[in-house]
Parts: structure tokens; sequence; C-alpha cells
């Protein structure tokens, strides 16, 4: 019960802080351009789907470590959202300076604890809560001692809003900390690739219930490093990219509470199958539409009668067509059947059904 009162509570927060950040930025009026450059939206939807998903896993899994990680990280993420509205208003209400650079303080310190550190330790701890085996354990420890310099490099920033004071914290000489700040970014990367490393393995050495949670967030996590990465090394990269972040929460959720129920293989099979299906119906509609034509019987009333090409199936219409595959192997192909209605007077055909 307690653990449940403490999820409950972690996206409790996450919700009001995204809630008051958007009431602060309507207050402001600020336009859609305005609210992405302050990293309002990005950070909102980062914090929303990191807080909801890891308070899902914190509910049905208390004893898993990504469910709290993903929880805490969340909120901090929120409240990153929620602090650049915040400091526009204190500085236009003649707020204390001390207390604009503290809100602006925490803006730039809060998000870096979840992206820069949390997030890519959890990769090493998908998808039971530990390492793959000891060897990875230097590994990990290196990352855990080394995950700070993203923080510092972001908080030591003296960058800020237009019109809005420095926060607290800051390095007077930051740009001749370049490479510092450069190998920083560096070792951020690393850590999201070795994690995708450590999926890999545990992906080629588990069974298939583990398999079928790795590759959600191998796919997740490969379009989030092709996204993120140019963001983080390359200038004038857009900031929409950030929104790829939220499809590893979910991928997580997904693969921990229900990859019982969602295969991705399947996913992707029926979402490469369907557009060709619909592809051939849609011409065998077309194509036997000529075939039907309405007749009026004696009774008055019309009824539809195959005509054209359905002599030419020498059988009954009572008799079904059906492909049946060879015995031990897996079903495929097409499937076509025609008889009759349960409505008198009309024909039934059963278009073809793709199997995968």
């Amino acid at each position: 019960m307690r653990t449940k009162t403490l999820a409950s509570g972690a996206a409790a927060l996450c919700l009001s802080e995204v809630v008051i950040a958007v009431v602060l930025v309507v207050t402001l009026g600020w336009n859609w351009q305005e609210t992405l450059d302050s990293f309002v939206l990005s950070n909102g939807a980062i914090g929303i789907s990191f807080g909801l998903c890891g308070t899902l896993i914190a509910w049905h899994r208390p004893r898993h470590p990504i469910g709290w990680m993903y929880a805490l990280g969340g909120t901090l993420q929120a409240a990153t959202a929620l602090t650049a509205p915040l400091a526009a208003i204190l500085q236009n209400h003649g707020a204390p300076t001390w207390l604009v650079r503290l809100d602006l303080t925490v803006f730039n310190n809060a998000w870096p604890w979840y992206i820069g550190v949390l997030l890519p330790l959890s990769l090493f701890l998908f998808p039971d809560g530990h390492l793959p085996s000891p060897r990875w354990r230097p590994i990990f420890a290196v990352l855990v001692m080394t995950s700070p310099l993203f923080v510092i490099e972001i908080g030591a920033s003296p960058q800020t809003f237009p019109g809005l004071p420095e926060p607290f914290l800051t390095v007077a000489d930051y740009d001749a900390l370049a490479p510092l700040w450069l190998a920083s970014e560096l070792r951020w990367a690393v850590s999201m690739l070795l994690g995708l490393g450590c999926l890999v393995v545990r992906c080629h050495r588990g069974d298939e219930v583990q398999r079928r949670q790795l590759l959600w967030l191998l796919a997740a996590g490969a379009v989030v490093v092709l996204a993120v990465v140019p963001w983080a090394l390359v200038a004038g990269t857009p900031i929409t990219v950030l929104f790829a972040i939220p499809l590893i929460p979910v991928s997580i959720t997904v693969a921990v509470l229900r990859h019982q129920l969602l295969d991705i293989r399947l996913v992707v099979a029926r979402g490469s199958v369907m557009p060709c299906s619909r592809d051939w119906c849609s011409r065998h509609t077309r194509s036997s539409s000529s075939s039907f034509r309405c007749v009026r019987p004696r009774g008055g009333a019309r009824r539809p009668s195959v005509a054209g090409p359905a002599p030419a199936l020498g059988r009954p219409a009572h008799v079904r067509q059906a492909w049946r595959p060879a015995p031990g192997r897996r079903p495929g192909g097409c499937q076509c059947s025609v008889g009759p209605s349960p409505v008198r007077g009309q024909v039934r055909v059963s278009l073809p059904l793709v199997s995968v």
C-alpha cells in the first residue's frame, strides 16, 4: 500500500507541474514558437511520458528499479517545464532577483539528472532490474561515477533566456572548457550505445520472453539515438527531435507489463501486410463489380445474381473453396470462399484473407 501511495503521489506531482506550466504559458500569452523554444513542450511531453510510465511500472512491479527511476525522472523533467514560464512570471511581477536566479538554477539542473544519469543507466537494468552478468559491473560503475559530468556541463552554463539574470552555480569561463563539455556529450552518447549493446547481449542470450521484451526497447532506443545524438553534437538541429525520447518509456512499459499481449514482430508483420491486403481487396472489388447484376424474380423483389465470370468457377455456390496448408507447415497465403448468405436471395463472397 505504501508503494502504491508513493507511485500515485509521483504521478500527481508530475501532472500538476505540467498543468501549472500550461496555465502559466497561457497567462503569458506565448505563441507556439516561444513555447517550443523555451523547452516547455518538449520537457512537458517527456516528463508526462516518463512519469506516468514509471508510475505504472512501480504500481504493478514495486521491486523493479526502473519504475521508480522513471517516476523520479519524469517529476524532474516536468519541473523543468514549469520553471521556464515561472521565471518569466516572476520577472514580470518584480520578484527578487535571487528568486528568479534560483528558479533558473532549477531549470538548468533538474532535467540533466534524468536524461544524463537515470535514462542511460536504466538501459542496463532492463528488463529484470539487474545487470546481464557480473562482467558489466565495471562498466556500470564507471558510468555511474562519470554521469554527474553531464549535470555539471548543463548546470554550469551561463546561458539563460533573454531579459533574465544568470542562474546560480555557473562558470564564468564556460567556453574555455569546451573540450571538457565535448567529452561529456561523447560520454553520454557512448553510455547510450553501451546500453543498447547490453540489450543486444540480453536478446542474444535470453529466452523467447526476454526477446519479446527487448525488441520493443531496441526499436525505440535506436530511433532515439538517431534523433538525439545529432541534436547534442550538431548545432542547428531542431528541438522537435526531442519528442522522440518518450518512445523509450512507452516501449519499456509495454515490454514489462504487456509483452504477452503485444509482440512487436506481430505488430510489424500486420502493419506491413495490411496495406497490401487492402490494396488487393479494393482492386478485387472493382474488378468483380461487373460480375454482379440484379434481376427481378416473379415476386417482384430484386435480388443479386452472379453473372460473367461466375460460371467459370465450375462449382455450385454452396461449395466452399479454401487453400489448406500441408501438415507441419505454417498457414500462409490466401483463402477465398464462396457460399450462400443467411439472408435469402443474396450471395456471400468472402474476399481473400492473408495470414502471417
